[in-house]
């Protein structure tokens, strides 16, 4: 649960979404395809803590912890 909190104190301390890849431990990046626009950081090889960003309100929003492949 470390990697956990230590990533979502740092998702709540950010002031700016370009700060997402300030975190290079989790590997953080914007993905593509059929989840174009949703960022994700990695915990274990195959589970991610991922969230969408809007803009216009500079919210966070759809964080979740999901499986990868």
């Amino acid at each position: 649960m470390t990697k956990i909190s230590d990533i979502m104190a740092f998702v709540i301390d950010m002031e700016d979404i370009d700060e997402v890849f300030d975190l290079h431990k989790y590997k953080p990046h914007l993905m593509n395809g059929g989840c174009a626009g949703t960022y994700s950081f990695q915990v274990t090889t195959i589970w991610r803590i991922t969230f969408k960003h809007n803009a216009d309100e500079d919210e966070l929003y759809d964080l979740d912890y999901e499986g990868y492949h």
